[in-house]
């Protein structure tokens, strides 16, 4: 498949919602692997509250794979005080319940 260790998902592999604007996403890479973080604010008319509980239900705390790629993708939200930093990667697992 080609993966590297140096991959990191894409705007396009993170599947945001209509009510998700990303205003910008930066690669960033550590010990084990690399992530992306996307600064995402509501769309108009849409309170972050909406929007945070809309990327929980649709994103979770994973993505599973395609058939073209079947890497999962952990998803992590935090607040950020300007809207919300959702960051994706390939190699981490979620926190157990």
């Amino acid at each position: 498949m080609g993966a590297t260790e140096g991959d990191a998902p894409s705007e396009a592999q993170m599947g945001f919602p209509v009510t998700a604007v990303v205003t910008s996403a930066k690669e960033e890479c550590g010990s084990g692997g690399c992530w992306t973080v996307f600064d995402v604010e509501p769309a108009d008319d849409v309170m972050q509250e909406q929007l945070r509980a809309e990327l929980e239900t649709e994103l979770g705390d994973s993505i599973p794979g395609t058939f073209l790629d079947p890497r999962r993708i952990s998803v992590y939200i935090e607040d950020s005080g300007h809207g919300l930093d959702v960051r994706g990667d390939f190699w981490s697992w979620p926190a157990a319940p």
